[in-house]
C-alpha cells in the first residue's frame, strides 16, 4: 500500500507540476530539465506508461498492484489531457529554471504554452536515482 500512497502523491504532483527522468552521467540541470519536459508532455498526452516508468519502486509491485496504479494514474491524466484539449493542444513545453541540491534533488520550473495562447507555469520535484542513473518523481 505504501507504493500506492506514493502513486497518489505523485499523481497530485503530476497534475500540479510534472517532472520526470532523463539519463546521464549524474544529476545535472540539463538532465532534470529534460526529465521535467518529458513527464509534462506525457501528462498532456495521457501517456500512462511513460509516467509510470518514472515512479520509483516499481520492481516491488505485484501485477495487480501495477494494474491498479496504472488505472488510477490513467484516470487522473485524463484531466490533464482534457485541459490541453480545451486550450487547443500543447504548443510547447519549456523548462525555464532548475535548481539542484547536493543530495540530487531537483526543482524545475516549467512553462507550458497552449495553442490558444494560454500559458501554465508549474514546478517539478525530482530526485536523482543512483540505481537507474536517472531522475525519478520525488516521493
Amino acid at each position: 500500500m505504501s507504493f500506492l500512497r506514493q502513486i497518489l502523491l505523485g499523481l497530485t504532483f503530476t497534475l500540479a507540476a510534472l517532472g520526470l527522468s532523463a539519463c546521464g552521467d549524474g544529476p545535472s540541470a540539463d538532465n532534470a530539465k529534460e526529465a521535467a519536459v518529458k513527464i509534462t508532455t506525457a501528462s498532456y498526452n495521457n501517456d500512462v506508461a511513460t509516467i509510470m516508468s518514472y515512479f520509483p519502486g516499481q520492481a516491488d509491485l505485484s501485477a495487480d498492484e501495477k494494474e491498479m496504479a496504472e488505472t488510477k494514474l490513467g484516470q487522473m491524466l485524463k484531466l490533464s489531457a482534457m485541459y490541453a484539449q480545451k486550450h487547443g493542444g500543447v504548443e510547447k513545453i519549456e523548462a525555464t529554471d532548475c535548481t539542484i541540491s547536493e543530495n540530487g534533488r531537483a526543482l524545475v520550473n516549467l512553462r507550458t504554452t497552449f495553442k490558444d495562447g494560454t500559458t501554465k507555469d508549474s514546478e517539478a520535484k525530482l530526485q536523482w536515482d543512483e540505481a537507474s542513473s536517472s531522475y525519478k518523481i520525488e516521493k
